[in-house]
C-alpha cells in the first residue's frame, strides 16, 4: 500500500485552497476525480494514460456483475462461481477463494470491502452492515 501527502496549493496569503491525502491503496483500484479534474474523488478502475471522463466507477461496473445482497450482513452470494480476492478499505486481504459462489461474512467488521473477480478482471465495492 502506498501513502502520500502532496503539498497543498496556497493563495497569496498562504492559505490552503485545495488538498488531498492519499490513504493506503488497493491493487487494481485507482483513486481519482471523475470527471477528470472536477469531479469528486472516488474509487475507479484504472485508466492508464487516459482521462477519467468516461463511466468507469466501481459502482457502475457492479451493475454488470450480480453479487447480492449489497449491503450485506452474514453472507455474500455470487451469481456465478468466481475466483475472488476480497480486501478491506485499507487494502488488507480478508478473504481468498477459487470457484466460490458464496462467502460467509458474519465475523467481518462493518464497512466497505472490494471484491476482485479474477476471471472477469473486475472490482466490486460492497458494504457490510
Amino acid at each position: 500500500a502506498f501513502m502520500s501527502t502532496l503539498p497543498a496549493p496556497a493563495d497569496v496569503d498562504s492559505l490552503v485552497i485545495d488538498s488531498i491525502t492519499y490513504s493506503p491503496q488497493s491493487n487494481n483500484v485507482s483513486f481519482g476525480r471523475s470527471p477528470n479534474g472536477v469531479g469528486s474523488f472516488t474509487m475507479l478502475t484504472p485508466t492508464f494514460n487516459s482521462n477519467n471522463d468516461f463511466p468507469n466507477s466501481i459502482e457502475q461496473i457492479s451493475e454488470q456483475v450480480r453479487i447480492y445482497p449489497n449491503p450485506f450482513t452474514d453472507i455474500l452470494y455470487f451469481e456465478d462461481r468466481e475466483d475472488i480476492e476480497i480486501r478491506d478499505v485499507l487494502g488488507k486481504l480478508v478473504y481468498y477463494s477459487l470457484g466460490t459462489n458464496q462467502v460467509q461474512t458474519s465475523d467481518w467488521y462493518p464497512g466497505i470491502y472490494f471484491i476482485y473477480l479474477k476471471n472477469k478482471n473486475r472490482i466490486i465495492k460492497v458494504i457490510k452492515i
